[in-house]
């Protein structure tokens, strides 16, 4: 476990990474912005990301090779046990990855598009609140 993460956000992540199907509402303050979101699944991002590469434009088999190399990055690190991901040096819960999110930083709020979602590291929060800041 990583000790510059806290040990409840850390519980937090991995609860959503196990269910596969929960979506919390969570907002974190980080590098001096406030991020606020839904939990979601590292799956659930990989699938959303790879849909951006389909919907995406210019060159086609530019972008089937994003594809085929995403999918086969998503696959490498979700079909393999907790055990081989140490090995390899990408833990399951290094990040924390949100949809539905909103951004407030020097006042302002900006609003990522549903169908983007945001990931960050776990060990760069510097603080969190449990719900979706503004609601």
């Amino acid at each position: 476990m990583n000790f510059h993460v806290d040990p409840i956000l850390s519980f937090i992540v991995e609860t959503v990474e196990e269910s596969k199907n929960i979506e919390f509402p969570l907002t974190i303050f980080t590098k001096g912005i406030i991020v606020t979101g839904l939990v979601i699944p590292m799956e659930k991002f990989f699938d959303n990301t790879i849909q951006k590469f389909v919907m995406g434009t210019g060159d086609l088999s530019a972008r089937e090779l994003l594809i085929d190399v995403f999918k086969q990055t998503s696959i490498t690190i979700l079909d393999i046990s907790e055990e081989e991901r140490k090995e390899r040096g990408f833990l399951t819960h290094t990040y924390i990855h949100l949809k539905n999110v909103k951004i407030i930083s020097n006042g302002t709020t900006y609003s990522i598009s549903n169908e983007n979602c945001w990931r960050v590291k776990l060990d760069e929060v510097d603080g969190f609140t449990i719900g979706i800041f503004g609601d």
